[in-house]
């Protein structure tokens, strides 16, 4: 899958959105009932670029091109909202080798959509030996089973997966060959 790439003249503050569908009205008693269309929220990154270069331009309309303008491919938000340092993500059973990765947000317990960089994962504290990514992107395929029981954590750096939100992408010339403009990008579920 692809990866968005690292452009030039990204601005602060990234803005980041959380989206969560609710629904819900007063019953009959008066008593307020309510939830949620979605599991797991969805995220938007709204970048701002003060300038692109060139080559970043190319870069940002090949991936647009490449996704058709909606298809996923892995963002990484950036330090703050990349990493975990021993996530809990279950415990062993004794047979299952592969897990689902999890992260939290507070006590919200979100799924890990995938992982890079250095990566390690624990049993009942001990690093273990273990396959991040395989054989699905955020999962981790250990070398043994875990023990019954045993605490599974995790360590390392994570990916969004996303597309844009728009099926549009435009950016202004401000001088020769330098552009400006915005990207924003909504989680795929």
């Amino acid at each position: 899958m692809n990866v968005y790439p690292t452009l030039a003249g990204l601005t602060w503050p990234i803005t980041r959105n959380v989206i969560m569908t609710a629904v819900g009205g007063e019953s009959v008693s008066g008593r307020y009932v309510g939830g949620t269309y979605f599991q797991y929220p969805l995220f938007e990154f709204n970048l701002t670029y003060a300038w692109f270069e060139p080559g970043d331009m190319d870069q940002l309309l090949g991936l647009f091109l490449e996704s058709a303008g909606g298809a996923p491919f892995l963002f990484d938000a950036g330090p703050g909202d990349d990493s975990v340092d021993q996530a809990s993500f279950g415990a062993g059973d004794g047979a299952t080798k592969t897990f689902p990765l999890l992260r939290s947000i507070g006590g919200f317990v979100l799924p890990v959509d995938a992982t890079f960089g250095a990566r390690t994962a624990y049993v009942a504290g001990a690093a273990a030996s273990a396959t991040f990514d395989s054989p699905s992107p955020g999962e981790v395929t250990f070398a043994t089973a875990p023990a019954s029981g045993a605490a599974l954590t995790w360590t390392g750096n994570y990916y969004y997966k996303v597309r844009f939100k728009n099926d549009h992408l435009s950016a202004d010339e401000f001088l020769s060959q330098l552009h400006q403009g915005n990207v924003v990008l909504r989680t795929h579920r």
